[in-house]
């Protein structure tokens, strides 16, 4: 899989002592288009950012199912035609932590239903947004990020969404 970023935190101004052992996980994340181009974004009301729909891949779980799974819990929707579009790799020397997240574009399928976000996720008021994907990018872009976490997160879906754009665009 092309590697769309590899980040570091001190890309960020993050100066951490480099980490002896990381914590690896592995992520799916997916940029879901509808009919109309925009794509379905999840919002974290209570700290104001906006992230890639994704996360964790479990014990057992393909990449490919763990981007299902994870579309359908954070946007109660259903995805049709999958293409890979990338891999970021995070090294966060700050907290041990070693990130390879799969990402992938996908079209919406049927009709939007509702999100299952897990319970840490309505405590921050996740909810799911239909936008442009040019808006998302600016609104990424112009996030200020307010702590090391949402750095990574603003500058790894930054390019998950332009990556997702080029090949959206060549479909």
């Amino acid at each position: 899989m092309k590697v769309i970023a590899d980040l570091i935190d001190s890309d960020f101004g993050v100066h951490s002592k480099k980490a002896e052992k990381f914590i690896l996980r592995r992520a799916a994340r997916v940029v879901l288009f509808d009919s109309h181009g925009r794509v379905a974004i999840n919002y974290n009301t209570a700290e104001r950012f906006y992230k890639v729909v994704g996360g964790g891949v479990e014990k057992g779980e393909s990449i490919l199912d763990a981007a299902k799974r994870e579309l359908k819990e954070e946007t109660g929707c259903c995805g049709k035609n999958f293409k890979e579009i990338g891999l970021v790799i995070e090294e966060r020397n700050y907290d041990s932590w070693l990130q390879l997240s799969y990402c992938f574009i996908a079209q919406l399928e049927g009709i939007p239903g509702e999100p299952e976000f897990e319970e840490g996720e309505r405590a921050l008021g996740f909810k799911v947004e239909w936008l442009p994907i040019d808006e998302v990018i600016s609104l990424i872009e112009n996030n200020v990020p307010f702590n090391e976490i949402t750095h990574f997160v603003n500058v790894r879906d930054k390019s998950i969404l332009i990556e997702a754009k080029k090949v959206f665009e060549n479909l």
